[in-house]
């Protein structure tokens, strides 16, 4: 009705830059915004209005596992500046899903005050991708970002919910359907809109196995990527048919999930 799209993703600012980036429980979502170069405008959940982009909450949410100062720099100073204010909220600490939560006045890299920020200038759509067959990153557009965003395509790790013990395929529509009640084309046309009308660079990242060694890409190495894709002058290649074909077979062979239960 007044044209504001509530996002199911983190914002921070680069450089003179505003960007976007979505992605599932396990994707690196709160990891990659929390990067120490950027300033973080929120890690989970933010609006873009005709005014710009807006954080919506004024906490971040984290995982525990893995917690280091070398690997998670922003998110474990956070940490313990919240522990030192009694400010800390554990969920399930004895569990592998285990989740901190966190005032954002207490990132030091982050905006404490809300305020309207540019319009994206670039999303990045973050798929862990355990079977190696996205590259690092791809630049997408037109019905590869609609697609993509509607089905919110990943795999979901073990330890990132309660009872999944083996990696499995998974959509989540907007890459958040619990907390979108609306149908998914009412976000995906005001997303596209946006895009459109603000000339956005979208981006593709596979923060999962690479399709050449059969590991998955190094932390450093994705953050990386995505500062690269930033800050770049020469556009990377769009290739939107070849990610969106294999985004195709993907879901084709999905047989457990049952694509007609979504309202797309």
């Amino acid at each position: 009705k007044f044209g504001i799209l509530p996002m199911h993703c983190g914002a921070f600012t680069y450089r003179k830059t505003t960007n976007l980036m979505f992605g599932l429980s396990g994707t690196g979502k709160t990891t990659l915004s929390s990067d120490p170069e950027y300033k973080l405008i929120s890690d989970d959940e933010v609006a873009w209005t005709n005014m710009g982009i807006r954080m919506i909450e004024t906490g971040c949410y984290a995982k525990s596992e893995g917690l280091t100062p070398e690997t998670h720099e922003t998110i474990f100073n956070a940490v313990r500046e919240a522990k030192r204010r009694d400010t800390l909220v554990e969920e399930n600490p004895e569990a592998a899903n285990a989740r901190l939560s966190y005032p954002i006045s207490c990132v030091e890299n982050a905006y404490h005050k809300r305020a309207n920020f540019n319009h994206a200038q670039n999303i990045f759509f973050l798929t862990m991708d355990a079977e190696g067959v996205f590259p690092a990153i791809s630049r997408i557009s037109g019905n590869a970002v609609r697609r993509f965003f509607e089905t919110g395509y990943t795999s979901a790790m073990p330890g990132t919910e309660d009872g999944l013990t083996e990696i499995k395929r998974t959509l989540s529509p907007c890459y958040g359907s619990p907390f979108m009640p609306r149908a998914v084309s009412d976000y995906s046309d005001l997303l596209i809109s946006n895009i459109e009308k603000h000339n956005s660079n979208v981006f593709l990242v596979n923060t999962g196995m690479n399709p050449e060694t059969g590991e998955r890409f190094a932390l450093d190495f994705t953050r990386n990527t995505v500062k690269q894709a930033i800050l770049t002058e020469h556009p990377l290649r769009d290739t939107s048919e070849q990610v969106l074909e294999t985004l195709e077979q993907i879901i084709e062979g999905m047989n457990n999930i049952k694509t007609g239960s979504y309202n797309w």
